[in-house]
């Protein structure tokens, strides 16, 4: 999994948001919200046990894959373009290694 993430990292292709501040489950919003991002292609997008709104709103997107935070792995992270996650969601080791590229 941390190959599969590094690899996505080093093509600039792992994004992070804050958190998902959808009001309502709207596809529309959640379209516009990676689009904003600039992501295209498959889309990996990881959810915490919270993000029930932003899961919905992102489920009848048919170039999109979300998964739980807990489940996530390598297999799901290598056949997508592009992997999101919100703070929450971040693992450990990439939280710190985005921490220390916002620094330098």
């Amino acid at each position: 999994l941390r190959s599969a993430l590094s690899d996505r990292a080093a093509d600039g292709k792992v994004l992070v948001v804050d958190a998902w501040s959808f009001e309502a489950p709207r596809t529309k919003d959640a379209k516009a919200a990676l689009e904003a991002l600039g992501a295209t292609g498959r889309i990996l997008v990881v959810l915490g046990v919270d993000d029930g709104v932003a899961a919905r709103s992102f489920r009848n997107l048919p170039t999109v894959q979300v998964i739980m935070a807990r489940e996530l792995n390598a297999y799901d992270v290598l056949v997508n373009d592009y992997v999101v996650f919100t703070q929450a969601t971040l693992p450990s080791s990439a939280a710190k290694a985005a921490t220390e590229e916002e620094g330098a």
